[in-house]
């Protein structure tokens, strides 16, 4: 068992067997706590507002010349579980995983891409506009 109890900058040390010690009143700092408030408020943060503030900082950080804001706004989703609200971000994730010339950006990138896949978000799939309308000329050209 500890022989100090309480020191304070006030008061000196409180000894565990010092009956005057245990008595002794122990300085105020003058401030009260209103506890009023805890009734009525909310404490705890919304989720959703949470998440959709994470998203609009990423977008914003996906886009910056700094490599470590880019990085930061990848880890940034993967902090927030952002899920769906993510979706207009996954082709710049895409492509900053892909072709970002630095390797913790695209590391970071990748690793948010791997969560979103995980929640069950993924990319959208390459446009296959291009091939189908090649292929139509193709066969046309055949005919």
């Amino acid at each position: 068992k500890p022989f100090w109890l309480k020191s304070t900058a006030n008061s000196g040390p409180r000894h565990a067997s010092c009956a005057a010690c245990l008595h002794a009143p122990l300085p105020t700092l003058g401030v009260m706590f209103d506890f009023d408030g805890l009734e009525d408020e909310d404490p705890s943060p919304d989720l959703e507002e949470l998440r959709r503030g994470a998203v609009s900082r990423a977008s914003v950080g996906l886009e910056k010349a700094a490599w470590n804001e880019r990085r930061d706004a990848c880890r940034e989703l993967l902090d927030h579980e952002v899920g769906e609200l993510a979706v207009p971000l996954l082709p710049k994730l895409k492509h900053l995983a892909d072709a970002d010339e630095d390797y913790e950006v695209r590391k970071a990138a990748r690793k948010a891409l791997d969560a979103l896949r995980a929640a069950g978000i993924a990319p959208p799939a390459p446009c296959m506009v291009a091939s189908t309308i090649s292929s139509a000329f193709a066969a046309i050209g055949s005919a």
